[in-house]
């Protein structure tokens, strides 16, 4: 432990300053270079985050310099920091030049501690000296201590990171959930107020013609048109790529509807439409024929097509569709024999479809 009462406070500011630095990875990283240079006496000052086969993908710097999407090279104290998980200390012989690789750029003496997240190391923090013997056993203990207390702090701003995606994205999907469309919403009603230009959202007539916004509607527009005009009962179409349902429109398989709800929500199994070019009148009309008595179609080789009296609705099919292709999907991984529902169960609840499609 340090017996310089100055570098103690300074170590305590240091420590401060990092957690007030907040759940913000990059903000820790550079307050970090900037506190180990300055209580170290330090030329320069490196903090480095590491994927597990030590390529950095993320960093700071305090007069030297970071290298994105490069492996930590194994005679550098860095890496061996890095490997080793503890703190390397390493000094210019005074007969020899810098070796290939040894230290950081022109440094003369290094000091290098990993980054510790629990028992995972997820970094390292290296401070570099111009000269041989630049730093005291109390530097080597400040940089062991700073980085112990840097790791954690970092381990809590990527646990934040991740719950801030998580909250924003539908698990069965891996799609953007409401709260993520509302954001984007917000986001976009924000720029338009500061730059008093028009929303991007566009919107068109069932025969695709632009009636308000500026730029142009999806080339998928015949997609959701086709089912509009025919059937005045739907007020939304939904189009996803949703990654287990698309397997079976890569396949050209349909669905089948082994729950209940799938039946009374989409009305049975769902099928797979004959592939028809992306964007093409054919491929609106082929989509629409398939759902005159469901609420969700495959596309063949593309994706799917969920449709209900309500965008909330279709959105609810689209994640129900989802979900039966993931469970069947699993069965069959498991190698159990997929059960039809009794058919009369099927006729009856596919009588419950028709009404609450044509009673919204």
């Amino acid at each position: 432990m340090t017996n310089d009462p100055r570098q103690l406070a300074a170590l305590i500011h240091a420590q401060e300053t990092i957690a007030s630095a907040g759940l913000d990875v990059g903000a820790v990283l550079v307050t970090l270079a900037g506190h180990i240079r300055e209580m170290t006496g330090a030329a320069g000052a490196i903090v480095e985050l590491v994927d597990p086969d030590g390529t950095v993908r993320q960093g700071a710097a305090d007069c030297a310099a970071v290298q994105i999407g490069v492996r930590l090279s194994d005679p550098s104290a860095t890496a061996r920091a890095l490997m080793q998980r503890c703190l390397v200390r390493w000094d210019e012989p005074a007969e020899d030049t810098l070796s290939p690789g040894e230290g950081r750029d022109a440094a003369k003496s290094v000091i290098a501690a990993p980054l510790f997240a629990g028992e995972e190391v997820v970094g390292v923090v290296t401070v570099c000296g111009s000269s041989a013997g630049a730093f005291s056993a109390e530097d080597e203990h400040c940089v062991r201590v700073i980085a112990r207390f840097a790791g954690h702090q970092i381990m809590q701003s990527q646990r934040l990171a991740q719950a801030e995606r998580t909250c924003r994205m539908d698990p069965l999907t891996g799609l953007g959930n409401r709260r993520a469309l509302d954001e984007s919403l917000q986001r976009e009603l924000a720029r338009h107020i500061r730059y008093q230009r028009a929303l991007a959202l566009v919107v068109v007539d069932l025969d695709g013609v632009v009636v308000s916004g500026e730029r142009s509607p999806t080339t998928e527009k015949d997609l959701h048109l086709s089912a509009l005009r025919r059937y005045p009962e739907l007020g939304a179409v939904i189009h996803t790529h949703a990654v287990y349902a698309t397997m079976f429109a890569l396949a050209h398989e349909p669905i089948p509807a082994v729950i209940e709800e799938v039946v009374v929500y989409v009305g049975g199994d769902v099928s797979c439409c004959l592939y028809q070019g992306t964007g093409s009148v054919a491929l609106g009309d082929e989509v629409a024929d398939h759902l005159a008595e469901r609420g969700a179609a495959l596309l063949a080789n593309h994706g799917l097509v969920t449709c209900a009296s309500s965008p909330e609705k279709a959105l609810h099919n689209a994640a129900l569709v989802e979900r039966t292709a993931k469970i069947v999907w699993g069965a069959r991984a498991m190698g159990a024999t997929i059960h039809p529902l009794p058919e009369k169960v099927n006729t009856d609840m596919a009588g419950v479809y028709r009404f609450i499609r044509d009673n919204p």
